[in-house]
């Protein structure tokens, strides 16, 4: 997982992963193939001792840029998870995905939710391309790439030196 250094670099968060407790794996497994693809993520593994994780939970949600929700047999049960599911529809940053044969929950039914279900078999990874797709139309500044993206690059690019003129006194 990746790790969070300044302040500024801590609020930057591309996508926020909602699930149940049981599917920690699950988002786990989606947390890394996320990240392997320049996007930084933020799921509750990352809570460090002695923070109020109901602030830190909010601050993160609000600072996504995408809330992706797994719906399964537990999380559509999950008050915590209908919540965060609740803001990012109301932000229009959600991106719902099933990882178990159920129906999201009422309010949810009407989106496009893409299952993950034959990826998770390892049947189908046409499935995980589709959401890396979507997550990444979501993501899209102007320029077609994610801040992540923007960032390494900027990043690698070599310092120049400034340039030096004529003084005029």
């Amino acid at each position: 997982s990746e790790c969070f250094g300044t302040a500024a670099e801590e609020s930057v968060t591309d996508i926020f992963i909602s699930y149940a407790s049981e599917d920690r794996a699950v988002a786990a497994r989606l947390a890394e193939q996320l990240q392997s693809h320049g996007w930084r993520v933020w799921w509750d593994r990352e809570l460090r001792s002695g923070v109020d994780f109901t602030r830190e939970i909010a601050a993160r949600l609000e600072a996504a840029r995408c809330v992706l929700v797994l719906w399964s047999v537990s999380s559509v049960d999950s008050h915590w998870v209908r919540d965060e599911a609740n803001e990012g529809l109301r932000r229009q940053v959600l991106v719902p995905v099933r990882i178990d044969d159920v129906s999201p929950p009422y309010g949810f039914r009407s989106l496009q939710t893409l299952s993950l279900q034959q990826w998770l078999a390892g049947s189908d990874a046409s499935e995980l391309l589709r959401l890396v797709s979507d997550i990444g139309h979501l993501l899209k500044p102007g320029d077609g790439q994610t801040a992540s993206s923007t960032l390494a690059r900027q990043a690698k690019e070599p310092v120049r030196p400034a340039r030096r003129g004529r003084r005029v006194w």
